[in-house]
């Protein structure tokens, strides 16, 4: 039987990110993808409000819960969560109001409820006896999702990328007084005009091997005893 990989990643499309290759994992395989260091569940395109919901239409929360389910909190390092993009791609804004970019008390509001949901999914991985970490949400496509697309894009890059500042800002300060580790890369992922740096994606949509450095980069600074873990990994 094969060692158990000490790190647990769950989260959407975006976790394919520590699979080693640049290709998006099946979210309906029978069963993760297993490394040297990561264990990837990739749960379908699940929202980082909808992880405190019992259903949902991607029923999410029960996905992430039964990623869990099997895990010994004492062998596994780390769970890292990844979630948040396809919040701020459409359904913050959604909430918002169709004057979401236009009422900025509004939108903040609707941002501050997708962080509080999250992070209270994350308490709830913490309370089970796990070490939970956030990987921020990362920088917004430059790709649009036009109707009939089911989560169609709304606003400009620079909006998405406002939006994704302000969440990834709200997790950080709002994981602190519960020592919780947050990781982002958000503003490695930006130009000074909040346009998205293409150059990390290798598809328009999701990071490439480009991005690793950045990511252990950060890892450094929050989570630095685990980057023994992640020079075993061979991802860089």
């Amino acid at each position: 039987m094969s060692a158990i990989p000490p790190i647990l990643v769950i989260g959407d499309s975006h976790s394919s990110f520590f699979g080693g290759t640049e290709t998006i994992l099946p979210f309906q395989a029978a069963a993760p993808l297993r490394g040297p260091v990561f264990e990837v569940h990739h749960v379908g395109p699940g929202l980082a409000a909808s992880l405190v919901e019992r259903e949902s239409e991607n029923n999410t929360r029960a996905k992430a819960l039964n990623a869990l389910r099997g895990r010994d909190p004492a062998t596994t390092r780390a769970v890292i969560l990844c979630f948040g993009e396809i919040d701020c791609r459409f359904h913050i804004v959604r909430r918002a109001g169709s004057d979401a970019f236009g009422n900025k008390t509004r939108l903040r509001r609707s941002i501050e409820v997708t962080a509080h949901r999250y992070l209270s999914f994350v308490l709830e991985v913490a309370l089970a006896g796990f070490r939970p970490i956030i990987f921020g949400p990362i920088a917004t496509t430059l790709l649009r999702y036009e109707p009939p697309y089911e989560w169609p894009t709304l606003g400009s890059t620079v909006e998405r990328n406002e939006v994704t500042r302000e969440l990834n800002d709200m997790l950080c300060t709002l994981s602190m007084p519960h020592r919780i580790d947050f990781i982002s890369i958000f503003e490695c992922l930006i130009d000074h005009t909040l346009q998205t740096r293409n150059e990390f994606y290798f598809d328009g949509v999701h990071l490439g091997r480009a991005a690793w450095p950045l990511f252990v980069n950060a890892m450094q600074e929050s989570s630095p005893d685990l980057l023994p873990l992640l020079e075993a990994s061979s991802l860089g």
